[in-house]
């Protein structure tokens, strides 16, 4: 075991070892978050000189992207941590525009350490609070994914329960089948036509193409020759091929 000096800093009721990552208030120490520990010294290193933002998260966020709500939450905890809000400003003051500024005289005391090859918990007494992850653009595209693919998932779930529980239309069911005629002397390709209780339709009688009515309810055809069926004729125009 040996001895070196070691440099403490103190401002007000406070104290702060770098080597040990301790803040103190007389023999209380005080919680403080990596960060925010890392802010406290840069800030003390610079005392009463404006330390910009820019410089400020490329020291203590070294190779990390970070924007300036990050800074202002870690200055936010280490004013709650020193005691104090942002309208007092009695050891951290805001530079509008610009940066922050430690408003304490910082002293610089020099002790005699000890060098062990081993720190035990009781020696480092440790009060460094697990800080939670910064908050940059890392994150929020994480946080979007997430919620993207929480959406696809739902209109997914949406559009199987429409095809699974939508209703059936089972296909038309013949009922009986009636024949209507037995002639077998139907015109070529004739059109079948009808209005509900009766069915048209064109058929050979005598070397003669005439209109043909059938009658579904009462089961009886009647023919159109002549005049009647030159008139029906004009409603079902021959199918044959025109000269």
């Amino acid at each position: 075991m040996s001895s070196y000096e070691k440099h403490l800093y103190e401002f007000g009721p406070y104290r702060v070892d770098p080597e040990r990552r301790m803040l103190q208030r007389g023999n209380e120490p005080i919680a403080l978050q990596p960060k925010a520990f890392e802010t406290l010294l840069v800030l003390m290193q610079r005392a009463e000189d404006v330390v910009p933002k820019d410089e400020l998260m490329s020291r203590v966020w070294a190779n990390t992207f970070v924007d300036e709500s990050n800074l202002a939450q870690t200055i936010f905890v280490l004013r709650k941590a020193l005691g104090e809000s942002a309208s007092e400003q009695r050891y951290i003051v805001t530079v509008p525009g610009r940066g922050y500024r430690f408003a304490q005289k910082v002293r610089v005391v020099a002790i005699e350490g000890e060098d062990t090859e081993t720190n035990s918990p009781s020696d480092s007494r440790a009060v460094i609070e697990k800080e939670p992850m910064a908050i940059g653009k890392p994150a929020v595209s994480a946080r979007r994914f997430q919620i993207g693919a929480a959406a696809l998932a739902l209109v997914s779930l949406v559009v199987i329960a429409v095809v699974v529980l939508r209703p059936t239309v089972p296909p038309p069911k013949v009922l009986r089948i009636r024949q209507i005629t037995h002639m077998g002397t139907l015109l070529h390709n004739t059109k079948l036509i009808t209005d509900g209780p009766r069915i048209y339709f064109r058929a050979w009688k005598a070397m003669i193409a005439s209109s043909v009515m059938y009658h579904l309810r009462e089961g009886r055809r009647f023919r159109w020759t002549g005049l009647l069926r030159t008139w029906i004729s004009m409603i079902f125009p021959p199918t044959g091929p025109s000269s």
